[in-house]
C-alpha cells in the first residue's frame, strides 16, 4: 500500500484528466475514443521519454531542504504542465515566427495546422538549445575527478572519463564542438539560429550550475532552493521539449496534448518522490550512471533531429533499455555485496 501513497495524486490527476479529456472531445465535436487513446499514448510516451529525468531530479531533490522539495513537487508541476508543455512552446513560435500571442493562441485553439507548421520551423534551433543543455548535463556527471567509483557502471570507460574531467572547461568544450557538428548538417538558411540556440544551452546551463554551486557554497539556503528549483525546472524543461514537438505525431489537437503530456509529467514527478524517500539511487548504485547516458542518448537524437526525422519512440526505448540494464546490473551488484558481506560475517 505504501507505494500507492505515492502514486495516488498522479491516478487522481489521470482520472480528471481522462474525463476532461472526453468532455474537450465531445464539445469539439471530435471522438471520443479517438480522444482517450490520444491521452494515453501521450502520457506513456511522456513517461518513457522522462523516466531518465526522475532520476536526475531525485539526486537533487535529495540536497534540497523540505520547503523547496514541496515546492518542486507543487508549484513545480504547474511550471512543468502548464508552462513548459503549453505556454513555453507558444511564447517560442511568437519569438521565431514574430506573431502577437493572441494570433498563436488563436491558432491553438482554431488552426492547429498552422501552429504545428510553426513549431516545426523551429524544431531545429528548439532542439539545438535543449540538447546542449542536456550535453552539459551529461558530461558535467561523467566529467568529474571527484566520481565515487562505486557508482561507476561501465567502469573502464567512467573511470577515463572522470580522469579526464581534471581538464578544466572540457564540458563546455565539447559541447559547444557537438554544436559546431550538429551545426554542419542543417540547412543553410537555419545554421545560425540552431548554432546560437545550441550555445545558449551550454551558457545557460553554466550559468544556472554556476549560481547552485555558490548558493550551496556560500550557506544560503533561499538562495540554494532557489537556484536548485531553477535548475531542474531548466532539466524539465530540455527534457520535455522532444516530446512536444513529437506528440503532434499522436494527436494535433492542443488541449488533448497537452492533457496526456500532464498526466505523464505527474507520474514522473511521482515517481521522483518515491526514488527520493525510499533512497533508491542509493539501494541502486548503477541507476544513476545508466540515467545519465540515457540523458547522453537523447541529447545525440536531439542534435540528429535537427537534420534528420527520428521517431520519438526510438529516443524513449533506448533510454529505457539503458536505465532497464543499469538497474539491472545495479540489482546484481547488491546480492554479490550482501553474498560477499555474509560470508566475511560468518568467518
Amino acid at each position: 500500500m505504501h507505494i500507492f501513497r505515492y502514486f495516488s495524486f498522479s491516478a487522481l490527476v489521470t482520472f480528471l484528466g481522462f474525463a476532461f479529456a472526453g468532455y474537450w472531445a465531445h464539445r469539439s465535436g471530435s471522438s471520443i475514443s479517438a480522444a482517450m487513446e490520444a491521452v494515453l499514448f501521450l502520457g506513456a510516451l511522456e513517461v518513457a521519454l522522462s523516466f531518465d529525468n526522475a532520476i536526475v531530479n531525485a539526486k537533487r531533490l535529495e540536497k534540497m531542504s523540505e520547503k523547496w522539495r514541496v515546492r518542486f513537487l507543487t508549484w513545480g508541476i504547474l511550471i512543468a504542465v502548464f508552462g513548459t508543455r503549453f505556454l513555453f512552446p507558444i511564447l517560442l513560435v511568437c519569438i521565431f515566427a514574430h506573431t502577437p500571442i493572441s494570433t498563436v493562441l488563436d491558432w491553438v485553439l482554431n488552426d492547429t495546422a498552422k501552429y504545428e507548421e510553426c513549431l516545426h520551423m523551429i524544431h531545429a534551433p528548439l532542439v539545438s538549445f535543449g540538447g546542449a543543455f542536456l550535453f552539459m548535463l551529461f558530461f558535467h556527471y561523467f566529467l568529474n575527478p571527484t566520481k565515487d567509483a562505486q557508482t561507476f557502471w561501465i567502469r573502464p570507460l567512467e573511470r577515463k572519463l572522470s580522469t579526464l574531467g581534471r581538464v578544466r572547461f572540457l564540458p563546455g568544450t565539447l559541447t559547444c564542438l557537438a554544436v559546431a557538428a550538429e551545426t554542419a548538417f542543417v540547412e543553410a538558411q537555419m545554421r545560425e539560429e540552431v548554432f546560437l540556440s545550441g550555445i545558449a544551452g551550454v551558457a545557460c546551463y553554466a550559468l544556472i550550475n554556476f549560481f547552485v554551486g555558490a548558493a550551496e557554497n556560500s550557506g544560503g539556503k533561499v538562495g540554494a532552493g532557489f537556484a536548485a528549483f531553477a535548475y531542474l525546472e531548466l532539466i524539465d524543461t530540455s527534457f520535455s521539449l522532444d516530446g512536444v514537438l513529437g506528440a503532434f505525431a499522436i494527436t494535433k489537437d492542443v488541449i488533448i496534448m497537452s492533457t496526456g503530456l500532464a498526466i505523464g509529467a505527474m507520474f514522473v514527478r511521482s515517481f521522483t518522490v518515491y526514488m527520493v524517500e525510499r533512497r533508491t539511487l542509493k539501494s541502486f548504485a548503477h541507476l544513476e550512471s545508466g540515467a545519465h547516458w540515457a540523458v547522453g542518448a537523447l541529447a545525440t537524437t536531439m542534435f540528429i533531429s535537427a537534420s534528420a526525422e527520428i521517431p520519438e519512440a526510438i529516443a524513449g526505448l533506448s533510454a529505457m533499455v539503458i536505465i532497464l540494464s543499469s538497474l539491472a546490473t545495479s540489482m546484481l551488484k547488491k546480492r554479490r555485496d550482501a553474498k560477499l558481506k555474509k560470508t566475511r560475517s560468518a568467518l
